[in-house]
């Protein structure tokens, strides 16, 4: 599998969060996310700060009451499945990476993708929950995969995560929730592809 440098249509490029609420309170704390956003876009390490801003952003999300409408509980449902084969494949990097920079870095990216999955979880209703057990498929994976073999596989189900919700979105109305659910996870899933693309390039070199 040749690893290279993918080019996606960004349909958030001039997007901005809009406020999911009326509260003056909440409206700030988005305002002020959003100004964060940027910072988290051009750092290429995966820390702490540079990640909890995604989880901040969902949580207020999520508070939405639009939540509960089908076919947002659908696309939830959707992306939760999604996201859930992505971190089998991260889990997979972490338990075949060489070094303890790459173990700690996977670690954190495991860790941040796993609150996203529970917080999408628990806005799933009943329906929702439905939903995910129709989605519900068995990863395939190899017995102690090498390092790249595993960085190979994680970066394809992210790129593949990728055009699934870009396709699931972006026929939605600009100031959607569904868009917006978008665009958090779009950001995070580009920088943890980015970053899995510097250390395939890092091995090669």
């Amino acid at each position: 599998m040749v690893i290279s440098n993918y080019r996606y249509r960004n349909i958030f490029l001039h997007d901005r969060l809009a406020p999911v609420d009326t509260n003056p309170e909440v409206n700030t704390r988005m305002r002020s996310i959003g100004r964060r956003r940027w910072e988290a876009a051009h750092s290429p390490e995966i820390t702490p700060t540079a990640t909890h801003r995604y989880l901040d952003e969902l949580d207020i999300l999520l508070q939405s009451p639009e939540t509960s409408t089908l076919a947002f509980q659908a696309l939830l449902a959707s992306l939760t499945r999604a996201l859930e084969q992505v971190q089998v494949q991260l889990q997979q990097a972490h338990k075949a990476a060489l070094s303890l920079a790459q173990r700690e870095t996977l670690h954190e990216m495991n860790r941040v993708l796993q609150a996203v999955i529970q917080r999408m979880r628990q806005a799933l209703t009943a329906p929702g929950q439905y939903l995910l057990q129709l989605n519900d498929t068995a990863a395939s994976l190899a017995h102690e995969p090498s390092w790249w073999f595993a960085l190979a596989e994680a970066l394809e189900v992210i790129e593949t995560t990728l055009q699934r919700t870009l396709s699931l979105v972006q026929g939605q109305p600009h100031r959607s929730l569904s868009r917006q659910l978008g665009a958090v996870l779009l950001r995070l899933l580009r920088r943890y592809q980015h970053h899995l693309l510097w250390e395939a390039r890092e091995w090669i070199e």
